[in-house]
């Protein structure tokens, strides 16, 4: 999974198959974050959203859309990673887990 919200999307999409749930009850969860969001100054996403513009964005990671997805999840500035080695090759694994907690200190 490359981010939060792929993780989600796929547990949406479980709940979809076992239950029916459609994408408008989806919408209706996240209209309703976002009207209660709008009551909180520190709040990252304030602005109000219908359930006709959360249907009418465009999906992230389908089956969520831009309208209800967190901020956190689309920052440019964030990356994700993912460290595959081969058995034989994992007396490396330290040396690269080391390079790669200099690369987040140094872009942190």
């Amino acid at each position: 999974m490359t981010s939060p919200g792929a993780v989600h999307a796929m547990m949406f999409r479980e709940h979809m198959h076992r239950y029916g749930t459609t994408t408008r009850q989806l919408a209706e969860v996240g209209v309703a974050f976002r009207s209660h969001a709008a009551l909180n100054p520190a709040a990252v996403m304030r602005e109000p959203v219908t359930i006709d513009q959360h249907q009418a964005s465009k999906f992230i990671c389908d089956p969520l859309r831009l309208a209800v997805i967190s901020q956190g999840n689309l920052d440019p500035e964030s990356a994700t990673g993912v460290l595959a080695l081969l058995r034989e090759r994992t007396r490396e694994r330290d040396a690269l887990l080391l390079a790669a907690r200099e690369l987040v200190r140094v872009f942190t």
